[in-house]
């Protein structure tokens, strides 16, 4: 199966009716619209059981139910991504050992499937994300030679999830006596990819990025200290903090434990090779001082942070409270009409589509719930309800 490769994070686009207006010619017929792909929205519930992956019609409201429902596995999973509407990723983050995963989608008859066979990454992964037709997930480790460096898996999107590896030496290239490992991965748009750097017992205060190529080799090292170091963590767990808007250009948010520069976002222009000088923009100082720890492009200039939820947080900290920035007007807003943070229980993978954002929450002796958010209000209401769940892992947007 051929799987269509899009951009991350890009909502589907809606098409118009297109007002034509009369002329002589009344019987030329106006250029046809190409309707929409019809779309089922993916759940991965889960229980004591393992997941449920289901397939509904529609994230806005109503009830699903686990029971009798959907595709089930065993397994639990910790991260889920997606490189447009044709599939998404269900993989689990296991640390320093082998990470498994399957790859769902769409039958032609819009029923959910799964896309050839679930697949290991015996280097396991701690970040991912899109580059051209592939979901790429990254994660440092020791080579056959003793050396350490940085393994990418290349996860083929058109040959049906093929799995390809690449490596990278990185001790010195930040400097001579430095050595690194790379969190997430965003499209550059010109056959390199973006990653951002971590100093190995570095110093948190500085920002370092990597342009690699499609072989993962270095084209550009990126270097400013206006912000830290690109990435959020949860104990061992590193998350992505870049993400590009619809434009293609990559926004660069850092806010590291420990360190002292303020939470604050840079820009790399689509096509350039360094960070903007002209561009700063201090996000904690509207966030009431909070820090957070990962980020999604939701649509245009909007994207979505995850905040901790204590003023001064260690990597065991709970992060279950949301804010929306506009990377324009430089302007931040908490997500209203959610749980408070002192009864939610869980949270899981959001999805940014059809210009909204599906939040999924479960609170302390509820049924899980995904919140509906408009990016442009940052206020949410309660969607679709999961009967017979514990929590939900992630959501995506799927197309057949």
């Amino acid at each position: 199966m051929k799987i269509k490769a899009h951009l991350w994070l890009i909502p589907l686009t809606v098409l118009g009716l297109v007002m034509i207006s009369c002329s002589e010619n009344d019987n030329q017929d106006p250029d046809p619209v190409e309707p929409s792909a019809p779309s089922k929205y993916f759940i991965a519930a889960e229980n004591n059981d393992g997941t449920y992956f289901i397939a509904v019609d529609s994230l806005t409201g109503g009830i699903t139910t686990t029971s009798g429902n959907g595709i089930e596995d065993p397994n639990s999973y910790t991260h889920y991504a997606y490189n447009g509407t044709d599939a998404v990723l269900a993989i689990s983050y296991r640390q320093g050992n082998p990470a498994v995963g399957r790859i769902f989608g769409l039958d032609e008859l819009g029923l959910l499937s799964e896309i050839g066979a679930g697949f290991q990454m015996t280097a396991g992964f701690s970040s991912l994300g899109p580059f051209e037709n592939y979901l790429v997930a990254t994660r440092r480790t020791t080579f056959s030679d003793e050396t350490q460096g940085q393994n990418f898996y290349f996860i083929d999107l058109e040959n049906d999830a093929a799995i390809s590896d690449k490596q990278l030496a990185t001790y010195g290239i930040l400097g001579d006596t430095l050595d690194c490992q790379l969190v997430g991965v965003v499209d550059a748009g010109d056959g390199t990819f973006l990653s951002a750097a971590e100093v190995i017992d570095g110093d948190v205060d500085d920002c370092y990025m990597l342009k690699l190529d499609g072989d993962a080799n270095v084209v550009t090292v990126l270097n400013d200290d206006r912000i830290g170091r690109a990435l959020g963590q949860f104990r061992s767990a590193r998350y992505s903090l870049i993400a590009n808007d619809d434009e293609g250009n990559t926004f660069v948010f850092a806010n590291p434990i420990g360190g002292t520069k303020k939470g604050a976002a840079l820009k790399i222009n689509q096509g350039e090779t360094d960070f903007d000088d002209s561009y700063y923009f201090n996000i904690q100082d509207l966030a009431d001082d909070f820090t957070f720890r990962k980020v999604w492009h939701l649509t245009g200039k909007y994207f979505l942070l995850e905040f901790y939820n204590e003023l001064e947080p260690s990597s065991n900290t709970p992060a279950t409270q949301y804010g929306i920035v506009n990377m324009d007007t430089k302007s931040f807003n908490w997500v209203t009409g959610i749980p408070s943070i002192e009864d939610i229980d869980n949270v899981g993978w959001p999805y940014a589509g059809d210009d909204l954002v599906y939040l999924p929450i479960t609170t302390v002796d509820s049924n899980p719930v995904v919140y509906v958010v408009d990016p442009e209000t940052a206020s949410a209401y309660a969607g679709v309800e999961i009967e017979s769940a514990t929590g939900i892992g992630g959501l995506a947007k799927l197309t057949y």
